[in-house]
C-alpha cells in the first residue's frame, strides 16, 4: 500500500507533466498561426500656437523709483494706504464753471477743489479709459489760493505775502513728479481705483 504523502507526490507530478504537455501544444498552435498586425495611423497634435504676450506699455517704476501711472494702477494692492511718488504728464486741470453772477438769476454751482489728472503720456488721446489717468487732489483748497500762489510765484508788486504754498507752474503738458497719499478718499474727491493726495511736487519738464 502506498502511503499518503507519497501519493499526493505523485498527484502533483501527473499534474505538472500535463500542464507541461498542454504549454508545449499551446506554443505550437500560436507559432503555426501568423499573427496579424493592424498598423494604427499617426496621430499628430494640433496644439494652438503659444501665445505672444504685447510688452508693457510703460515701465512699472523709474529709475528715480517712482511710479508710473500704469506701474501704480498694476501694484495696486501693495500701494494703498501708502506714500508714493508717481511720474507723469499733466493732460487735464478742473476748471471751474463760469457764473456771471451779476445777475440776480444766476444759479452758480460751488465749484469743486482744483485738481488735475496725470497720464503716463503727454497725449491725451492715448489715456482715455479712466485707469489711464490718475487723479491728483490737495494741492489747493480753492482756485483763489491757486492764483494767489500764482501772483506770488511771478513775483509781482501786489502779491500776497501770504500766499499759501501750491505749485504755481502746474499746466497742461508738464511733466511732474509728484508725491502724495495713494488712497481712495482725500480732500472730498472718493474714487475706487485710487486718486494721489499731494504732498509735494517737482517740475520735470514745461
Amino acid at each position: 500500500m502506498i502511503p499518503n504523502h507519497h501519493r499526493a507526490a505523485l498527484l502533483v507530478g501527473s499534474l505538472a507533466v500535463a500542464a507541461l504537455a498542454l504549454g508545449c501544444n499551446r506554443t505550437a498552435e500560436l507559432a503555426g498561426t501568423q499573427a496579424k498586425v493592424e498598423r494604427l495611423p499617426e496621430l499628430k497634435p494640433d496644439l494652438p500656437e503659444v501665445p505672444k504676450l504685447p510688452p508693457a506699455p510703460y515701465p512699472v517704476t523709474y529709475a528715480d523709483h517712482s511710479y508710473s501711472v500704469y506701474g501704480l494702477r498694476h501694484r495696486a494692492h501693495d500701494a494703498f494706504d501708502t506714500d508714493v511718488s508717481v511720474t507723469g504728464y499733466v493732460v487735464d486741470i478742473y476748471q471751474a464753471p463760469r457764473c456771471d453772477r451779476r445777475s440776480k438769476d444766476a444759479t452758480c454751482e460751488r465749484p469743486a477743489p482744483p485738481h488735475l489728472w496725470l497720464a503716463d503720456s503727454p497725449d491725451p488721446t492715448k489715456s482715455t479709459e479712466p485707469a489711464d489717468r490718475l487723479m491728483v487732489v490737495g494741492y489747493a483748497e480753492s482756485a483763489a489760493d491757486l492764483a494767489r500762489a500764482r501772483r506770488a510765484a511771478r513775483g509781482e508788486r501786489h502779491a500776497d505775502a501770504n500766499a499759501p504754498s501750491a505749485p504755481s507752474d502746474f499746466a497742461v503738458g508738464a511733466k511732474v513728479r509728484v508725491d502724495g497719499r495713494f488712497t481712495r478718499m482725500a480732500a472730498g474727491f472718493n474714487d475706487s481705483r485710487g486718486l494721489l493726495a499731494y504732498h509735494d511736487y517737482a517740475l520735470l519738464e514745461r
